[in-house]
């Protein structure tokens, strides 16, 4: 009777670096189908996003909210609300403000928000901080009419609020897009020097958070997927092909 031996030291090498090799070919595989489900997900969210913003305009005379709603001195509570709990009552989901990619969340309240009303604070857990993943293009908001204005909370310029009707092409001008401050701001958009995004409170503008590309919101509601630098003037300012 023939006795059964175990498995050599070589052949038990050999299979640890056929699996060595199936993990390094198929991990960064799953790893990409994850960040593709994440990416959809964000995309859906920003898509509900746009049908809330559309909503939110045929209630409000076809203009658009705005990044915020904000009245009254810096410090102020129970002044600010920003957009994503202007559109909750379209939405019904608060999931929606975090995408599932995101890390880079806005992380302040202030002066407050409706989640927290009365609070002030910058990114204090226990003071209304404020988690979302997304931010606004100002464009739709706030186009001034002084390209040098003296500038203060309640008086920048602003024409509140914009409307479908002073936007150029609504559907090929971004709304909303993947990143961590509440908006994108512009100078100025009545004068053609001064309709170019430029950034308020600072860096980033956007956050390429999908395969080196950001999601959006346009105008008209639908939502699209960008690649890092594929987008033009005219898809950011009330006037279209810049």
């Amino acid at each position: 009777m023939r006795k059964s031996t175990g498995f050599t030291l070589i052949e038990l090498l050999v299979v640890i670096a056929i699996i060595a090799i199936l993990a390094a070919i198929l991990f960064p595989v799953f790893a990409q189908a994850r960040e593709r489900a994440r990416a959809a997900s964000c995309l859906s969210n920003m898509k509900q996003f746009g049908l809330a913003i559309q909503m939110y305009k045929q209630d409000y005379d076809e203009c658009v909210s705005g990044p915020f709603i904000y009245n009254g001195a810096w410090g102020d509570c129970n002044v600010l609300v920003w957009f994503p709990d202007l559109h909750m009552p379209y939405v019904k989901n608060r999931q929606l403000k975090i995408c599932p990619s995101g890390r880079e969340y806005t992380t302040f309240a202030a002066p407050s928000t409706m989640d927290v009303p009365g609070t002030c604070g910058w990114g204090d857990p226990g003071n209304g901080q404020y988690y979302f993943s997304y931010k606004w293009n100002s464009i739709w908001a706030w186009p001034c009419t002084d390209p040098n204005p003296n500038w203060s909370w309640s008086k920048y310029g602003f024409k509140h609020y914009l409307s479908d009707g002073a936007v150029e092409d609504p559907a090929g001008t971004i709304l909303l897009v993947d990143g961590s401050w509440p908006e994108t701001w512009a100078d100025c958009d009545a004068d053609p020097i001064w309709n170019r995004q430029d950034v308020w409170w600072g860096p980033p503008t956007l956050t390429y958070r999908h395969f080196d590309g950001f999601n959006s919101v346009h105008g008209d509601g639908h939502a699209k997927y960008h690649r890092k630098a594929s987008t033009r003037w005219g898809d950011w300012t009330v006037q279209a092909g810049d």
